[in-house]
């Protein structure tokens, strides 16, 4: 026969106290415990923070190095470009002394000429009248004149480019007083006339393509010597290299005008070598084709400048997004960086960083956008992928840390991922896609 045996069981009062302290003794010990815990907890989280103060601190002393760097680089380049400006209206107006004292010349030479002319006319009239000389060595001589001034100014000046036909027409009248000479019966005080007034246009015309002659050379050496100049600017920017920091250490690297202007550099070029293929044929320029073409230099060379400004932003607005992808992952220490890659292998364009977590299969991207005009004007937008199998708390801590990284850098920034992806936890694929990002499918 079996069946349940009792035992009995009896407990005094010191026993019972004895256990009461116990219990108490117990709960103390589990408060300190807990009290103890929660000081660690908050000393350990006061160290973080401050960890992440001090990185801070770090981050934003380089970022602000970055931007003295290039308000010095733009410094210099204006400086540079203030210099150029003044040597070349001191050269311009040196140059224009030159000329006018030149034609001041030219016009003193030209009344000696006349006056020398005008005596040996008047010294021919006397001895003619003198000698009562006939009326055809009278018409030979302006004849004779005549012809000397003309045939100076068809081997010595481009008289077809400063007065057209006016060589020609004079031509023309010469051989006809030429014509009335030979024949006794036209020869008069008419005939003889004729002859001097050609042998006189000749003489002004002389003076007028002399005095175009030195304003348009004088024209022709601005605008070769612009050309020059804008072509050795080009020439210096293809060379010009960037002092950046990397390790702590200065480095030169090219500055690749052409490549972070998108091409600009390259269409200014080839609009100088334009014009410079026009001015190596000078005998078919007006001096108003010449002025329209200094007009246009002028405006090439302001296209250099801002061609160089644009440049330089672009590269340095490139670097502060490498800068700031870097910072991005400092701040993320769940999430593992797998792919930094600029959109189409293209620096000028956004940087795409793709995480993922720790857990190994959820993932993060964040697209760092702008920057041409500095910090402020990048922005970080962002999305992930989370397994649908995640719990609720464990996606939305996700979200507000990302967030907060990401706030953190910009106040304004757009939460971790659009309201629809986080009830359905399905983040934007695309944007996790290396070879879309590659071939630039992202784009627009």
């Amino acid at each position: 026969m079996s069946g349940r045996k009792e035992y009995p069981i009896s407990i005094t009062n010191v026993q019972w106290e004895n256990m009461n302290r116990a219990v108490q003794t117990a709960r103390t010990e589990a408060r300190d415990a807990a009290e103890n815990r929660r000081r660690a907890e908050a000393e350990a989280r006061r160290r973080i923070q401050d960890m992440q103060n001090l990185c801070n601190e770090q981050i934003n002393g380089l970022n602000r190095e970055l931007q003295n760097q290039a308000n010095r680089q733009a410094d210099a380049l204006r400086q540079a470009q203030n210099d150029f400006a003044s040597r070349l209206e001191r050269q311009q107006t040196a140059h224009e002394q030159a000329v006018r004292e030149q034609k001041a010349e030219l016009e003193q030479q030209l009344r000696v000429t006349r006056t020398e002319i005008q005596a040996e006319i008047n010294n021919i009239n006397r001895k003619m009248e003198g000698e009562r000389k006939n009326q055809t060595e009278i018409a030979n001589f302006w004849i004779t004149q005549a012809h000397i001034l003309l045939n100076d100014i068809d081997s010595k000046y481009r008289h077809r480019l400063f007065a057209a036909g006016e060589f020609d027409g004079l031509n023309s009248r010469l051989r006809q007083a030429e014509n009335d000479v030979i024949n006794p019966a036209n020869l008069s005080q008419a005939a003889i006339a004729a002859a001097r007034e050609v042998c006189n246009s000749a003489m002004e015309l002389r003076e007028r393509v002399i005095i175009a002659e030195a304003e348009w050379t004088n024209i022709f050496d601005i605008a070769n010597r612009s050309l020059v100049e804008s072509k050795n600017r080009i020439e210096s920017l293809e060379l010009l290299e960037y002092t950046i920091q990397e390790d702590g250490k200065d480095i030169k690297v090219a500055a690749e005008i052409n490549y972070w202007s998108n091409g600009a550099l390259y269409e200014v070029k080839n609009e100088i070598e334009n014009l410079r293929g026009i001015i190596d044929k000078p005998d078919i320029l007006s001096i108003e084709q010449l002025q329209d073409m200094i007009a246009q230099i002028k405006h090439l060379d302001n296209k250099i400048t801002d061609t160089e400004n644009t440049a330089r932003n672009n590269f340095l607005a490139s670097q502060l997004r490498r800068e700031i992808g870097a910072e991005m992952e400092e701040k993320l220490p769940g999430w593992i960086l797998n792919e930094v890659l600029f959109e189409s292998d293209d620096e000028r364009k956004d940087l795409h960083l793709i995480f993922t977590h720790i857990n190994g299969s959820d993932q993060l991207s964040l697209i760092i956008q702008g920057g041409q005009q500095g910090r402020d004007s990048a922005r970080v937008v962002s999305d992930f992928f989370c397994n649908s199998h995640r719990s609720g708390d464990t996606r939305d801590g996700w979200i507000k840390e990302i967030t907060n990284v990401i706030q953190g850098f910009e106040s304004n920034a757009r939460p971790v991922c659009a309201p629809e992806y986080a009830d359905s936890l399905d983040g934007n694929r695309a944007t996790l896609d290396v070879d879309s990002i590659k071939r630039g499918s992202l784009a627009g």
